[in-house]
């Protein structure tokens, strides 16, 4: 009885000690391996002295057990009734544990749970242990704008997907416009077997997206699963593009050129040269897998809007097509292009940033400290506050009808912005 005494005020006092103190979830793995191992050598130790293994195995469960239970049953507790975020509304599941989270966007439709719960808290809603979404047009500039200081296929006679034809183009797009190389997907009408591999791994993102740390436990200790192994060969793959491109000598910068440029000049620093992968991982992902939909999205509601359609057509015969300024100074093409953006943005839930240490006001409302904070696209981008008939198609509104953007805060599908820190050598 002692040890199992004593095994649930070690529980109690782990919680208080540490595991109150921040988030964990980054550190998972370790958490984890820290407990196993140290599971294991006190069951070991314990049935080592015993004489029986069964004998052993009994005295030795039951205070890991306890342990482990008092663990929780305190954490659970301390969410419930005394976390300084009690007071922010939202479901009493997902303020003990994010995995409540997970399950509800299994079909990776995390947006629609945010959006219902916006519809059923409010404006500030409680989506974790430590994080608040925030369902409103300041929370962009709040969390990253120049003020913030929170931290951070084959063409046949038969129908093709749309989505598959822009994804070719984007990433062929992007091969070009960040390493000078084309990847041909538009040629062939198929899709780049590491592309293809990439595609996999970021579907990890879509159901894992409001608990990071999950996809690391998966890193950390299956590594041979199929989609982690998709990961490590994506993040090969972008390795690869830029190693052929640091031997290929290109008439014009590329992306790729400035990057070059800072490995060369810091070819010592290790951390240097992380970052150049880091960053070649970024290019390749986000310069394509953000593009896609977005023109995906637009031929979709162009399709559903002829009149829109017509528009468009009128003002591409008014000018000389080849001309890139003048097809961006269209009002009626650059109207869709920002109506699709804002009903369905390429990045539909997945703004966040960490509050200061002393905490920070958004609206009047006080958000305490090393809190994270979430900012979903798809909901703020549909506000009555911010937008009139926010649910409607109409490009007329970004220059024809201004008294239709009723708080222009809420239009950032590619975030706000801010000086960019420089990194440490």
């Amino acid at each position: 009885m002692f040890d199992i005494l004593f095994a649930s005020s070690l529980g109690l006092l782990a919680h208080h000690a540490i595991f109150i103190h921040g988030e964990w979830h980054l550190w998972a793995p370790s958490v984890l391996s820290i407990h196993l191992t140290l599971s294991n050598l006190y069951i070991s130790a314990v049935m080592y002295s015993r004489t029986s293994i069964l004998d052993g195995l009994s005295a030795s469960l039951m205070p890991v057990a306890s342990y482990t239970m008092t663990l929780f049953l305190s954490i659970t507790i301390y969410r419930l009734c005394f976390h300084r975020l009690c007071k922010f509304p939202g479901s009493r599941l997902a303020a003990i544990s994010k995995l409540w989270h997970v399950w509800l966007c299994r079909d990776s439709r995390n947006h629609l749970v945010l959006e219902q719960w916006y519809r059923k808290y409010g404006t500030f809603v409680r989506t974790g242990p430590s994080e608040i979404t925030v369902f409103h047009a300041a929370a962009f500039e709040a969390m990253d704008g120049p003020k913030s200081n929170t931290t951070r296929s084959d063409c046949t006679e038969q129908p093709i997907l749309v989505n598959h034809l822009m994804r070719w183009f984007s990433f062929d797009l992007m091969g070009d416009f960040a390493f000078s190389q084309d990847f041909g997907m538009m040629d062939r009408r198929e899709y780049h077997a590491s592309i293809s591999m990439l595609r996999r791994a970021i579907t990890l993102l879509g159901p894992f997206s409001p608990a990071i740390w999950i996809p690391r436990l998966g890193f950390a200790f299956i590594p041979g699963l199929r989609k982690v192994k998709d990961w490590f060969g994506m993040l090969d793959f972008c390795d690869t593009c830029m190693d052929r491109r640091m031997k290929t000598k290109v008439e014009q910068q590329d992306i790729a050129s400035w990057f070059i440029k800072d490995a060369k000049i810091n070819e010592d620093n290790k951390q240097h040269q992380r970052w150049l992968s880091g960053d070649t991982a970024t290019v390749v992902v986000a310069g394509s897998d953000t593009t896609a939909p977005n023109l995906t999205t637009l031929l979709y509601l162009l399709a559903q809007n002829p009149q829109d359609v017509e528009q468009i057509y009128q003002e591409l015969k008014s000018i000389d097509t080849e001309n890139s300024n003048a097809v961006a100074a269209l009002p009626h093409l650059n109207g869709a292009i920002n109506e699709a953006m804002r009903l369905l943005p390429a990045v539909l839930t997945f703004v966040t940033r960490v509050s200061p240490p002393e905490g920070m006001y958004l609206d009047g409302t006080f958000i305490p400290g090393n809190v994270k904070i979430v900012a979903p696209r798809y909901s703020i981008g549909r506000l009555d506050s911010a937008w009139e008939d926010p649910h409607k198609f109409c490009p007329e509104r970004w220059y024809k009808r201004p008294e239709m953007i009723r708080d222009k805060r809420a239009f950032a599908p590619f975030g706000v912005g801010q000086l960019a820190k420089p990194r440490n050598s």
